[in-house]
């Protein structure tokens, strides 16, 4: 390789240099084919040329070229050198960054104004769906990482920020159905039963309060006894028949305590006989629950569930 570069400065008619370059031959004298930064600084004049060394390998002009543009730089000189000096693999040059982000940021930019084409768009995203996957996907995180994680993610803060996301939000019928879909099936452990359950203590009941429009009531009605809404002569007689059999309706199946074998006429019967829930015993009589008050129930055969005819509607 030959040695015939050489390392130049340009100076302004105030004598201070503004800018700094390497080359060779007639490079130094040339002033076409400049930046857009040198065309401003020297427009309209000639600057002057000084050779700082000369007789150099291409190697050797780039290490003393960022050696005095870094001693310019050093003593307060701005030079017009976007650059300084040949970048080096993996190096950053944040002076170059930030001059080249202030002259090419908002209506400087390239691309200000122009609106892409459709398929130039369609071009660019098809490019960012085939993009190779980041490497960070499918790392393993250590424990106390997952720990930090799940911190910042169950902070107070971080709770307050996602209750006031989702308050008063509407959830769409088909967002309803996928929510519904997902936990069916799902098996919760005692553990999380019994937070739940505790996180719900001490909450008023979201229907207390609360009057059912007779819409509502009729509609419940029909769903549940598959029939006609009662005219007031039907209500009438069932009311009676209700009292009859000691408050409890006509359609009482009786339940039977399997540890002691005991028979009640119905669940509310054998909640008042054990001190307990009259609603957990009958869940308890369709597998809903396993046990209640210590014993398990079942409903008994068809022929105790048969409903005296002088009682039925």
């Amino acid at each position: 390789m030959g040695s015939d570069f050489y390392c130049y400065g340009h100076f302004n008619s105030d004598g201070v240099c503004r800018y700094v370059g390497k080359g060779k031959s007639e490079r130094a004298w040339s002033f076409l084919q400049r930046s857009k930064r040198w065309n401003t600084e020297f427009a309209g004049t000639e600057p002057k040329v000084v050779i700082f060394e000369e007789y150099l390998t291409e190697e050797e002009a780039f290490q003393i070229e960022r050696k005095i543009i870094a001693k310019f730089l050093a003593e307060g000189n701005d030079l017009i050198n976007v650059y300084s000096g040949k970048m080096i693999e993996g190096e950053r040059d944040e002076r170059a960054f930030e001059i080249l982000s202030k002259e090419r940021s908002g209506e400087n930019h390239y691309g200000w104004g122009r609106t892409r084409p459709r398929w130039i768009i369609e071009r660019l995203n098809e490019g960012k769906r085939l993009k190779a996957p980041k490497p960070r996907l499918g790392a393993k995180l250590s424990e106390e990482h997952k720990a930090k994680l799940h911190a910042a993610a169950h902070s107070p803060e971080a709770r307050a920020k996602m209750a006031a996301t989702k308050r008063g939000q509407k959830l769409s019928d088909e967002h309803r159905a996928k929510l519904s879909e997902a936990q069916k099936g799902r098996v919760r452990s005692e553990e999380t039963r019994q937070k739940m359950s505790e996180a719900q203590k001490g909450r008023p009941s979201p229907l207390k309060g609360r009057t059912m429009p007779d819409e509502w009531r009729q509609a419940i009605s029909k769903a549940t006894m598959g029939r006609r809404p009662l005219t007031a002569e039907e209500q009438a007689k069932r009311l009676a028949t209700w009292k009859a059999r000691g408050g409890t309706t006509s359609k009482a199946k009786a339940v039977v305590c399997i540890e002691t074998g005991a028979t009640y006429r119905c669940a509310k019967d054998a909640a008042e006989a054990v001190g307990g829930n009259d609603k957990h015993i009958q869940a308890c009589c369709v597998k809903r629950r396993k046990s209640h008050r210590g014993y398990t129930w079942k409903y008994a055969d068809r022929k105790l569930r048969q409903i005296p005819p002088t009682l039925a509607l």
